[in-house]
């Protein structure tokens, strides 16, 4: 009778470690995916950054080239007129 406690005990301690690493895993899978999305999310957020400021420099080459002054682009976009210089200059 005491073997079959102690298979039992056995039986149910291993059913739990099992139990136990199957969450463990589970939880570094699902850590992963979120780490995995985050990644994801950053780059898109990275990529729109770069686009708007494609956009931007664009627009304020357009504007400079409809005879905006650099002073006045400068003010309106709350850049230096070094900057904005720079950007119509290349």
């Amino acid at each position: 009778m005491y073997i079959l406690q102690q298979s039992r005990s056995i039986s149910v301690k291993l059913s739990f470690n099992n139990t136990r690493n199957s969450l463990a895993r589970g939880l570094y899978i699902k850590e992963r995916c979120v780490l995995s999305i985050m990644d994801i999310m950053q780059q898109l957020m990275d990529v729109d950054k770069k686009a708007r400021e494609q956009e931007r420099m664009e627009l304020i080459q357009r504007f400079y080239n409809e005879g905006v002054s650099i002073t006045t682009i400068a003010n309106a976009t709350n850049m230096c007129e070094e900057d904005i210089s720079y950007i119509v200059s290349n």
